[in-house]
This record gives C-alpha cells, structure tokens and sequence, in this order.
C-alpha cells in the first residue's frame, strides 16, 4: 500500500497537481516542519485575536530541546500580546495523565507571567484540540501538539483554513471550551 502511496505522489509532484492538492483556495496542507513556520508567521500577523485550544505542550526544564520550543512558543505569544492582541490559551489537564498535566501547568504558568490569559479545562475532561484562531479567520487545526518531537520530528498533518464564517463557527467552539474552564489548575499550580 505505501507504494502506491508513493507512486501516487510522485505523479501528482511530475504533473503539476501536487500544488492543488496541497493547497485549494481557502485551504493549505500543513505537514511536518512546516507548522512551526505557518503558527510564528501566523502569530506575527494577528491584528485582534489568538484564541488557542492546545492538548499537549512539552515544557520539561531537564530537555533543552522541549524548552527551546517552548520559549519559542511563548515568546511569539508575549509579542502578540504586547501589540495588543487579545490571547487565550486553554490547556488540557486531567485526572488521567499527570506527565501530560505537569507539563501544560508549566507552559501555563510561562505565559500567566507575559499577561497572557490561560485555563485550564475540567480535570474529567480531555481536550485534545490542537486548535489555533487567529482573528476569527484563519484556523490552524490538526494532529500536531506543541512539542518538539511534534515540531521537528514526527509525522503531524494540519490544514490552514482561510474562513470568516467557519473562524466564527469555531470562535463559538472555543468560547463553549472557554465557558467550562477555569483560570486556576485544579492541581498544583
């Protein structure tokens, strides 16, 4: 199966179709190594809002791998909200999986200390959105969580989406996220 995979690839790259299958109109592909480049250059050209439903984000202080993607991360956000642009973040934490929760209490706690505005979904439920609004028009949505092994390693397939309407569709998702979440961690913060 994964030949002909390959092979279908390979024709679409020598035919030319490969850049309207990977991009249609409102829509881009974004695999691999390109979603970090998209999300900074996404989060440089915010006007009004970053609204982020995030599942997992590695902040392990012992991996200077995690935390150069880490600081990365939270640096673009800091910038965005110095320019003025309203960010919320709602990270998962769980009942189920502490390393998960550790982590993302940690990236949380980075950014609470730029001003950003960060929650924390209920314990009993999981939130595993990789999901990033910008201005209510763009939406970055896929497999990848903010990791390094998620950003320069692994296997991830996003899709950019370039739509008022669905961007409002999901603003109304994440404010029912919102709604349910909770500033403070339920576990130790």
């Amino acid at each position: 199966m994964s030949k002909l995979i390959c092979g279908l690839i390979f024709l679409l790259l020598i035919s030319g179709c490969a850049e309207r299958v990977t991009s249609s109109g409102d829509l881009k592909m974004i695999c691999n190594r390109d979603y970090a480049k998209t999300l900074y250059k996404l989060l440089g050209k915010a006007k009004h809002t970053v609204h982020i439903a995030m599942y997992s984000v590695s902040c392990n202080p012992k991996d200077s791998k995690s935390m150069k993607t880490c600081l990365k991360l939270c640096n673009e956000l800091t910038k965005a909200k110095k320019r003025g642009i309203d960010c919320k973040i709602i990270l998962d934490v769980s009942d189920w999986n502490i390393k998960n929760t550790k982590k993302n209490i940690g990236f949380g706690r980075l950014l609470r200390n730029e001003g950003i505005e960060v929650y924390y979904d209920p314990p009993d439920i999981t939130t595993h959105s990789k999901l990033i609004i910008i201005d209510s028009t763009f939406i970055l949505i896929g497999s990848t969580n903010w990791t390094y092994w998620a950003f320069e390693r692994n296997n991830e397939a996003n899709v950019l989406i370039n739509s008022y309407e669905l961007g409002c569709a999901f603003e109304t998702y994440f404010s029912s996220l919102l709604s349910k979440s909770s500033p403070k961690s339920p576990f130790k913060d």
